[in-house]
């Protein structure tokens, strides 16, 4: 009994440390979806490498766990995750003419991630139907594959001669996945 306690600890030992840099990295940016042990088990092996000094170094056995299943792969996860979404390592390898798949699985999650300000969108339906609006800090754009709906924040009337003109108590709009044909950005109106 005792010795599949063993085991069952240190498989515990890579895969929850794994799980939890796997989930702090998706905070960062949209990833793939890659959800399998062997995954986990390599993010947990790659927190195990980094953790081995402090494993060696005798301290006391409860910390050094506390550390090795949480608090290091949040550190980890965060710190490569804010590496990576300032695309750090790509413009490092980029001067070494090494070129990397970007880690944004589509452009849909790559431009609405990157929007830090607020932006104006021209959202044209299948149907032909016009929407304008504002994205910003109270927007989303969903980054799950199987619907890709959209809430601007206040939506806008454009006249015949292009202004923008805001719409009386617009509390933002909400649009279907299915119903997207394309949408255009604007930085300023």
């Amino acid at each position: 009994m005792l010795e599949h306690l063993d085991k069952i600890f240190i498989a515990s030992s890579i895969l929850v440390p794994g799980f939890i840099l796997d989930r702090t990295l998706g905070y960062y940016s949209p990833k793939k979806n890659v959800e399998s042990t062997l995954h986990f088990f390599t993010l947990g092996l790659l927190n195990l490498v980094i953790c081995a000094p402090l494993i060696y170094a005798k301290l006391d056995q409860s910390l050094t766990m506390i550390t090795l299943h949480f608090i290091s792969p949040l550190a980890i996860g965060s710190t490569w995750g804010f590496l990576r979404d300032r695309e750090t390592f790509g413009r490092l390898l980029e001067f070494f003419n090494i070129k990397l798949v970007h880690p944004c699985p589509t452009a849909w999650d790559y431009k609405f991630h990157s929007v830090k300000f607020e932006n104006y969108l021209v959202v044209t339906l299948n149907n032909g139907t016009v929407y304008a609006g504002k994205f910003s800090s109270k927007s989303f754009a969903s980054s799950e594959y199987a619907g890709r709906d959209i809430y601007m924040e206040k939506e806008f009337a454009i006249n015949n001669n292009g202004e923008w003109e805001p719409l009386a108590n617009s509390g933002g709009i909400f649009i279907n996945n299915g119903e997207i044909k394309h949408i255009k950005f604007y930085n300023g109106i």
